[in-house]
């Protein structure tokens, strides 16, 4: 099984010729360190405004998110489209040797995904795209070739038996052209919603990287499979799957389908709702049903999807969760030029857009052979691999032109902990914030706040001109950034607005109200359009998007840069009468405003000078001050004095005179062409030019939402009021076309308590138009019936057993908070009746170390009640009021002047130890304050074989203090230094031969005696090692008459030795008496001639130092 880098199309793979160093561990999926992003360093559009250019900010984003290494990160100078043929060089000196030079200062092999940022390059070749980056190890820089050799180069991954090398970054097939080469995986951070778009995918990845789980009861949402018939026999356990699936060779649309349904192989085992649609139609089309029996022409909670053959028709049908994977097996599904184009037909865009988080696209027409198969990626997102393995091995061409649009690390099923998503989502500071680029209308931003969780979330705004709103629009996804645009407002008018944020697990906060001006309509360039006259199309009002005009395209795509703020669509011309330039490309559903002038009131023929470029025949019509007063109008005959236009003319147009708001509003088809001019012409002015004289103007019957409005004129006339919170209006009643005198117009959806204007105007039958002066009158004030707004709940001051929650209301309320340890409660704070806008409850009887929920809870002096949502906190631990326990307690390394002392806590202490002679102790170390288990403290300067007592004290860091009982040790005696001292030193027993020496030393030792015939001594005794303090020590084998000298030595136990003074004595004369010495006589007699002196014998023995006894000898 792939676990490593499987090659992807740029994005989906990318091989490169790099130094490869070493192989690649494949048993995992690649991590953050593993990526190298790339921006684009030569882009200098900011289009969020926020400093740092978008193609490296979105670079910032992710590695910062991700975690990714500086290291990792490369600009390119290049440019932020494509190169093609004539520039292909170009491509490789800017894209291709940055990319290389870059992977082999990192190791080649360290690198597993290439992630491509915003306004990088999407086009490498007319054809092959991205994808030619895929063979610059086997293409030459001129031709690559690959569009007419995709056949040739199936993805190994899908052959029957796919092999890898020692690595899984290569592809070793024995027929796979690029084997041997390093393969890359390639995501690309890039999208029709700019640079908000790509920052937005990183966001949903994260949050459904967390919260995402097949597990029941936690966030997860359907899986859509959307194919023609069912089929699905084999075992898949290698991904074989059906063989006239995998075999490399099937063109019909029946293998094709059979593939996208084996889809449900995968997806059953997980336990994830499965919605599979089996008809020929797809999904969203009326009548069809799921597998399951529910309605099919919806598709809510959809967490993957994977069908076919959508076209460029994107059905508005999916509720894409954040974290969802979508790939939809379709022809142009994700064309190049449609990728950043906000209003792009491609069916991946548009999902992207609704607030999928991954697609898969391809950008021609590969075939059935080339798309990417859907339940190959179904099956590795399920299995827990990266959004950049599963859409690589999804492809089976590996050379053909797709990309994967969306976080490539993201991994939703990877193994992991089930958490839920207990936070509501806030809004960051600096949100809401209203712009009015004249392109786009009134847009508010919103971004919804970090937390200590990702977050993203579905934006409501609801509006009107008063706090009581009346008006909402919704955000297509869950997002975490958010522009989104008011639709058609009243000129000059204050807009009141607040912002509901919901996750898609339901948790949701509510703002409170915020108010911006909408901009001022006005004549272009102060001109008022004079009519009867001709006036171009390209002058329509000033004041902007959803005020002066509606073009569903905020880009301008005309290639004559004339009002480019707009982003209305304005060409050039050469054709007499269009003043040079025209209005073009409308589409359905868009209007222009122009203020006129009408000179004479009568009766009006209009003509519009239109240009059908799509052969559409196109309908469209023209209001004036909010009537529609032409009907449909089509192209008829081709305009005089022009080439190729036609005017489409209506008669019968009653005016009158003053100034009033023309609207052209663009019917259908969906394309319908070009218009360049109007021409109002008087064909008849009536006998009565005298409007009706208006008197009498009242209002009655005033309730909180409406009024009755009436007046009278002098001859018969319509009935119209228009009214609104300023002097501007604003809103106009329904005009009532009867003709009478006598008016009477009811006004209902008014705003309670609320001064409104109002004026009346009639319109008699010649056309001629009464307008009244302006007039006031104030709603009545409404029992109130609405709860307070709750907003900006807070818990502050958490200790172990309390908290103080806090919370702001829209109007004075009052102040409890219910809580508990779940969601049930259980517990109140005491109720403050008193009204206030900012409240604070203590709550206190707390448990330590415990998640609480809690919700607040205001009741308005009317009596309405106001409950917020679920929020928690998690009160402190208690405070340690418990000493350390001390154990093992031990004396080492005693010596007679010291010792160590150790023991352990069972909690992180200091370490002092108090000792001395008695359990008085008296004596302390210095305090170890750091904290530790494991203590160990040295004594010093003790007394040698002296008891000690000693005890250990430990303090905790809350100041707890342990102290052990009393330990004893005893230390050693301190080391003898001290010779033995020697007296009577005495020589006794004197002999001709010998003498006998005694001593006595002060202690024990042993014995020895060093003499001789001077100080030199020479000869000593045989050590004698007994210990003892009397000592005698034998010498013999002396000369007689001899003075010698001698010395004692004693050594004690400790090895100090004692030397004794010289001293002397002389041995005794030789006897001269004839006594025998044999000992053989035994009685003693002296035996006659045997005693003859010493002789020459005698001489040669006392020479060697021998004495003669009778017949022996000795040393």
């Amino acid at each position: 099984m792939m676990r490593r880098v499987l090659g992807c199309i740029l994005p989906m793979a990318l091989l490169l010729s790099v130094t490869l160093s070493s192989a690649i561990a494949a048993s995992a999926s690649p991590g953050p360190a593993r990526v190298l992003i790339i921006y684009n360093a030569n882009w200098t559009g900011d289009e969020d405004g926020d400093g740092v250019q978008d193609s490296l900010q979105v670079a910032n984003y992710y590695q910062s998110k991700r975690g990714v290494p500086v290291a990792n990160m490369l600009g390119l100078s290049c440019n932020d489209w494509g190169y093609d043929d004539t520039t292909y060089s170009a491509f490789h000196s800017e894209v291709v040797t940055p990319i290389k030079n870059k992977l082999n200062s990192l190791g080649a092999t360290s690198i597993d995904i290439l992630l491509m940022c915003y306004r990088t390059p999407l086009a490498y070749r007319d054809r092959s795209l991205d994808n030619v980056l895929m063979g610059l190890n086997y293409w030459s820089t001129t031709s690559d070739n690959i569009y007419n050799n995709y056949y040739n180069l199936t993805n190994p991954y899908l052959d029957a038996s796919p092999t890898f090398g020692a690595a899984n970054g290569f592809f070793d097939h024995a027929n796979f052209t690029l084997g041997g080469t390093q393969m890359y995986l390639v995501g690309r951070l890039d999208g029709p919603m700019g640079v908000r778009g790509a920052l937005n995918l990183v966001d949903q990845a994260l949050y459904g990287e967390r919260f995402i789980s097949a597990q029941p009861g936690y966030y997860n949402g359907n899986i859509y499979v959307d194919s023609q018939n069912r089929k699905g026999t084999a075992t898949d356990a290698n991904l074989t799957a059906d063989p006239d699936v995998q075999n490399g060779t099937y063109w019909g649309y029946t293998d094709t389908d059979v593939n996208i349904a084996y889809g449900e192989h995968y997806v059953l085992p997980t336990g994830l709702p499965l919605k599979w649609e089996q008809s020929g139609s797809t999904i969203g089309d009326a009548g069809l049903t799921y597998t399951d029996g529910s309605n099919a022409s919806s598709a809510p909670r959809a967490l993957m999807y994977g069908g076919w053959y959508n076209y460029n028709t994107y059905k508005p049908v999916f509720e894409w969760l954040p974290g969802s994977v979508a790939c939809d097996l379709n022809s142009s599904s994700l064309i190049t030029w449609w990728i950043r184009n906000e209003f792009s037909l491609a069916w991946a865009a548009n999902a992207q857009k609704a607030g999928a988080t991954c697609v898969c696209g391809v950008a021609g027409e590969p075939y059935t052979l080339g798309h990417t198969r859907p339940n190959v990626l179904l099956y590795y997102m399920l299995n827990g691999y990266t959004f950049a393995e599963a859409s690589c091995a999804a492809n089976p061409c590996i050379a053909w032109m797709s990309y994967a649009l969306g976080d490539p690390l993201y991994a939703p099923m990877r193994a992991k902990t089930p958490v839920l998503d207990t936070v509501a989502p806030n809004m960051a500071v600096g949100s809401p914030a209203v712009t009015m680029p004249v392109n786009r209308g009134s847009t508010v931003g919103i971004v919804v706040a970090d937390a200590a969780e990702p977050e993203v979330a579905r934006a409501r705004i609801e509006w009107g001109t008063s706090a009581s709103y009346g008006q909402s629009f919704t955000s297509t996804g869950y997002f975490k950034r958010h522009a989104l645009t008011f639709p058609e407002l009243p000129s000059d008018t204050v807009i009141h607005y607040r912002v509901i944020l919901t996750d898609p697990v339901g948790n949701s906060t509510t703002s409170g109200d915020f108010t911006f001006r909408s901009p001022a309509q006005n004549p272009y360039a102060g001109s008022v359009n004079a009519v009867p006259g001709i006036f171009q199309a390209e002058n329509f009002d000033e004041g902007g998007e959803g005020i002066a005009y509606h073009d569903r395209e905020p880009s301008n795509w005309g290639t004559w840069q004339f009002r480019p703020d707009t982003g209305v669509e304005i060409y050039s011309t050469s054709d007499p009468g269009t003043a040079g330039r025209y209005v073009g490309n409308c589409h359905a559903g868009e209007w222009y405003e122009y203020t006129i002038d009408v000179a004479t009131t009568g009766t009006y023929s209009l003509d519009v000078i239109f240009g059908d470029f799509y052969d559409s025949r196109g309908s469209f019509h023209v209001d004036i001050d909010g009537t529609n007063r032409t009907g449909a109008l089509v192209m008829s005959t081709p305009a005089p004095n022009t080439s190729g236009w036609f005017a489409a003319t209506t008669t019968g147009i009653s005016l009158s005179a003053g100034r009033h708001v023309m609207r052209l509003v663009v019917d259908s088809p969906e394309d319908v062409g070009d218009f360049d001019r109007f021409n109002f012409t008087l064909t008849g002015s009536t006998g009565d030019v005298t409007p009706p004289v208006i008197s009498a103007v009242a209002s009655s019957s005033i309730t909180t939402s409406g009024a009755t409005i009436s007046w009278t004129t002098d001859e018969a006339s319509d009935s119209l009021v228009q009214y609104g919170t300023t002097a501007s209006y604003g809103n106009s009643s329904t005009l009532n076309a009867a003709l009478v005198t006598a008016h009477s117009v009811a006004l209902s959806g008014l705003s309670a308590s609320t001064l409104y204007h109002y004026r009346v105007l009639s319109r008699d039958a010649a056309g001629n138009l009464a307008t009244s002066g302006d007039f006031t009158f104030t709603t009545a004030t409404p029992a109130d019936t609405t709860a307070p707004v709750i907003t900006a709940v807070t818990a502050t001051a958490i200790t172990a057993t309390g908290s103080t929650i806090t919370w702001t209301t829209n109007e004075a309320s009052s102040t409890q908070v219910q809580y508990g340890t779940t969601t049930s409660y259980g517990s109140s704070s005491t109720l403050n009746s008193s009204q206030v806008t900012s409240h604070s409850a203590a709550l206190s009887g707390l448990t330590a170390s415990t998640l609480y929920h809690y919700r607040v809870l205001s009741r308005d002096a009317a009596g309405n009640l106001a409950t917020s949502g679920d929020y928690t906190f998690t009160t402190s631990p208690a405070p340690d009021t418990t000493a350390p326990v001390i154990s093992s307690i031990t004396v080492g390394s005693i010596t007679a002047s010291a010792a160590v002392v150790s023991w352990s806590t069972n909690e992180a202490s200091d370490s002092q130890v108090q000792y001395g002679i008695t359990t008085a102790y008296g004596s302390s170390t210095v305090l170890n304050t750091t904290k530790v288990t494991a203590h160990s403290v040295a004594l010093s300067g003790l007394t040698a074989n002296t008891l000690y007592h000693l005890r250990v004290l430990s303090r905790d860091a809350a100041g707890n203090l342990a102290t052990s009982g009393d330990v004893t040790f005893t230390t050693t005696s301190a080391p003898d230094t001290t010779a033995p001292v020697l007296s009577a030193i005495t020589a006794v027993a004197i002999t001709a031969s010998g003498a006998t020496i005694t001593w006595t030393s002060n202690e024990a030792s042993d014995t020895q005696v060093q003499f001789g015939a001077t100080t030199a001594y020479g000869s000593a005794t045989t050590l004698n090692a007994a210990m003892t303090t009397a000592h005698t020590q034998a010498l013999s084998g002396l000369l007689p008459s001899t003075l010698y000298h001698y010395r004692v030595l004693s050594r004690d136990a400790a090895g100090n030795l004692a030397t004794s003074g010289d001293r002397t004595f002389t041995t005794s004369a030789p006897s001269t008496s004839s006594t025998s010495s044999d000992a053989g006589d035994e009685d003693g007699r002296h035996q006659p001639n045997r005693n003859c002196g010493i002789g020459t014998g005698g001489l040669l023995l006392l020479a060697l130092g021998l004495t003669v006894v009778g017949r022996r000898t000795r040393r």
